[in-house]
């Protein structure tokens, strides 16, 4: 915001609004929940870790309203 307040010869005021949101997904992530049926099935004296292997893929989204003063 900045840079493009400086580009238009001015400067951020305010922030008047924002909104975030994110979503996650991959490999790793999704097979978490059944890999962990299985180790259960086959030793119930295994330590179960929320640790899973494999590729995690993090999309984030921020908006921001600002009011800018030239």
């Amino acid at each position: 915001a900045n840079s493009i307040a400086q580009a238009l010869g001015g400067h951020v005021l305010r922030v008047v609004e924002e909104n975030e949101g994110s979503t996650v997904g991959g490999e790793g992530f999704n097979n978490y929940a059944s890999e962990s049926i299985e180790t259960l099935n086959v030793s119930r004296k295994a330590v179960l870790t929320p640790v899973a292997g494999g590729p995690l893929s993090i999309r984030s989204n921020v908006q921001l309203i600002v009011e800018i003063e030239g």
